[in-house]
């Protein structure tokens, strides 16, 4: 029932009545700290009017609640009631406040804690695991903002929520010893502080609004950053920082207005309330001091409660708008987190893959899910051992055949198989772990050269990570190095040249001892010298591996066993390179005369 009222209130409870579900049984304790605290705190400003009943006995007091049940306490155990037995008593009690809310807010930061572990970890997970073509989808640092930024801001909520559990059970607390002690007065505050509230609903509704603009803005600014950042040197060279500049100081102004705003709003209800709660505690004085019976010690307790009743509403509206603040960033974490559940990568169970005999592409297509045809009728048979090589201009579909391979995309027509069977009847944990491929976009981690050859594998021996770096030709350049395997190659292999790094990645690839090698585009921007280091290794593997090269350097793959030609998607030509290459009729000869 209230949870439906708040969310026909402040739509935003909607989106975080989902994570509140998830800690239900720590909020729940939460609720209840909340209402001891409140209610140790409301009967120690309670046990004022006893207080000055004691401190001047000629004094008439009223007789209330909270007056009568401290003293039935101190009957029951049998503590003379005395004035230093009643200050220890209320002293107490403010002690007892004290911890509860340290327990309370241990328990906030904890859960705080645990939701942006659980999160983060749950966002990294889902999307490392998700398809390919929704990755491709993802742009440019929007993936790592969303799991270390948002997640992070996102937990703020917990804090906010649970900061309104204390402020509201204080709230509920304080009322109810103020309506023990002055119904009427009591029942008229929380009547003004409903009336506030709804007053400054659409307050709250324009400040959620203008936070999730600056969400939104935020978002294209990061993308704005990081692809600059990303492409800084062609910036540069282009002399274009300048219009870089201006469009993220564009960004930067739409942000700055948003956040503004929404502070404006903020801070003006706050600043509203105070002497809203002055006014109306001036105007209960002059109507109730000329009630009779009209009773001063009970007044001022009654009104030091009002105050206080005032200052949780405040502050409740206060965390409203800060909590308003982080929802974006949940809403955002959400839909991160549906959309990498929606694209979740089908991992088959299925046959343990063996390569004996052969490879075969049965017209095999593939298009996107826009329609964008990548390849039409594709057919080729790559017998065991044998190097191949794929060529073609850009976007003939060269990749994407790697990509078919090595499970990352699906065909859309015909079938792949290996020895007979099938590529989707292969189980794709074990296809992915005797595939090795090779990209032109080198990665290395920010770590030593061993670890970039072992990639998380701690099963490869040390002897196999020197007999894979000699394979590849780079073992004699290690030794040269002060640290050997242990030196660490900087970020993406910055300390290393191109050609270095190049052969450290099929080092890394080779020590897996794959059935199938895939190098894609894998010597592209080498030097002579190191690409022909690199088909020395590959001349090597002869007869032992299935290697599938793909080239627009024609002369990486002149000493094929065979190579097929693609263009738009389509398979021009196969056949052995030298006799394509003496055959002035074929495509391959003019591909290859018109590079070279």
């Amino acid at each position: 029932m209230l949870n439906n009222f708040f969310k026909k209130i402040f739509p935003v409870f909607g989106t975080v009545s989902k994570l509140l579900q998830r800690y239900a049984g720590r909020f729940t304790l939460i609720l209840g700290l909340g209402i001891l605290a409140g209610l140790f705190a409301g009967v120690g400003v309670g046990a004022i009017i006893p207080l000055f009943s004691l401190l001047t006995p000629d004094v008439v007091t009223e007789s209330n609640i909270v007056t009568e049940l401290i003293q039935k306490f101190f009957a029951f155990t049998h503590v003379p009631y005395t004035l230093l037995a009643l200050i220890f008593f209320v002293a107490g009690l403010f002690v007892a406040k004290a911890g509860i809310q340290f327990l309370a807010k241990y328990v906030n930061h904890l859960t705080a804690a645990d939701f942006e572990k659980s999160i983060r970890s749950d966002l990294f997970h889902r999307n490392l695991f998700a398809s390919w073509p929704y990755l491709l989808n993802q742009s440019s640092g929007y993936l790592d903002r969303v799991i270390m930024n948002d997640v992070s801001n996102s937990s703020m909520i917990i804090i906010r929520v649970t900061n309104l559990i204390l402020l509201l059970t204080g709230l509920g607390m304080y009322a109810l010893v103020a309506i023990s002690i002055s119904a009427k007065i009591t029942l008229l505050t929380l009547g003004v502080g409903a009336v506030m509230l709804l007053l400054f609903k659409p307050i709250f509704s324009k400040t959620n609004v203008l936070m999730r603009r600056a969400a939104r803005i935020e978002k294209y600014a990061n993308h704005h950053i990081a692809e600059s950042f990303a492409g800084v040197k062609s910036i540069k060279a282009a002399g274009r920082a300048d219009k870089v500049w201006h469009q993220g100081n564009v960004f930067f102004r739409r942000l700055r207005s948003a956040r503004i705003r929404a502070a404006m709003y903020q801070h003006g209800v706050g600043s509203a309330i105070e002497p809203l709660a002055f006014f109306f505690i001036a105007l209960l004085f002059v109507w109730y001091q000329r009630w009779p019976g009209f009773n001063f010690i009970s007044f001022i307790t009654v009104i030091y409660l009002v105050q206080k009743m005032f200052s949780f509403i405040q502050s409740a509206q206060g965390n409203l708008h800060e909590l308003i603040e982080v929802v974006p960033y949940l809403q955002s974490v959400l839909e991160a987190r549906n959309n990498a559940r929606l694209a979740k990568e089908i991992v088959r169970p299925g046959q343990p893959l063996v390569l004996t005999k052969a490879i075969a592409f049965e017209k095999v297509a593939f298009q996107y899910e826009a329609g964008r045809v990548v390849l039409t009728d594709f057919n080729a048979q790559i017998p065991r051992g044998e190097i191949v090589g794929l060529v073609g201009p850009s976007g003939a579909g060269k990749t994407t055949i790697a990509d078919l391979l090595l499970g990352l995309l699906q065909p859309t027509g015909g079938r792949i198989t290996i020895d007979g069977v099938d590529l989707a009847a292969i189980d794709l944990n074990d296809l992915r772990q005797k595939v090795a491929y090779v990209s032109q976009d080198i990665f290395l981690s920010h770590a030593s050269i061993e670890d970039n050859i072992r990639f998380y594998d701690a099963t490869i021996t040390d002897e196999q990570v020197v007999a894979a770096s000699q394979a590849a030709n780079i073992y004699d350049f290690i030794e040269t190095l002060p640290n050997g395997l242990k030196t660490i190659v900087g970020e993406k292999g910055v300390k290393l040249s191109v050609g270095q790094r190049q052969r450290i990645s099929l080092a890394r690839a080779l020590v897996r001892q794959p059935k199938l090698l895939i190098l894609d585009e894998a010597t592209s921007a080498l030097d002579m010298a190191s690409e022909a280091m690199i088909q020395k290794t590959i001349e090597s593997l002869r007869g032992k591996v299935t290697t599938i090269i793909i080239a627009h350097r024609l002369s990486t793959i002149l000493n094929a066993d065979a190579v097929y030609v693609l263009d738009q998607g389509k398979m021009r030509e196969h056949g052995n390179p030298q006799a394509l290459l003496k055959d002035e009729q074929s495509y391959f000869h003019k591909l290859y005369h018109a590079l070279v």
